[in-house]
């Protein structure tokens, strides 16, 4: 993900403590910053739930715009070397690995 202005190591540090927005308490697992500029800085951000705008409303909070924005995995399903607009079959057992306890056997209930 890449947000507008440099994050800087106190609001990294706020980030990875989470952000308590409207009577909610965000929090991410993980804070990765990448690269880090004046104009913009480059991060993984990993999260244990995807709450509605999560990590837009976190970056907000210390400061800074999202402007570009990329989910490269769904809990042990991730985009690997998959292209753009192409998609691929996942497996009842790729179904099973990320969602344990789900039905997953690929037959309509």
């Amino acid at each position: 993900m890449t947000v507008r202005g440099a994050v800087d190591d106190r609001a990294g540090a706020r980030l990875k403590h989470g952000v308590e927005i409207g009577g909610e308490r965000l929090q991410p697992a993980s804070v990765e910053i990448r690269k880090r500029s004046r104009r913009e800085t480059h991060l993984v951000v990993q999260l244990t739930e995807g709450r509605n705008r999560e990590i837009r409303r976190l970056f907000e909070a210390v400061g800074h715009e999202v402007t570009r924005l990329k989910r490269v995995a769904l809990g042990s399903l991730t985009l690997g070397d998959l292209p753009p607009g192409k998609w691929r079959i996942v497996s009842n057992a790729e179904l099973r690995a990320a969602f344990p306890g789900s039905r997953s056997s690929g037959t309509p209930s």
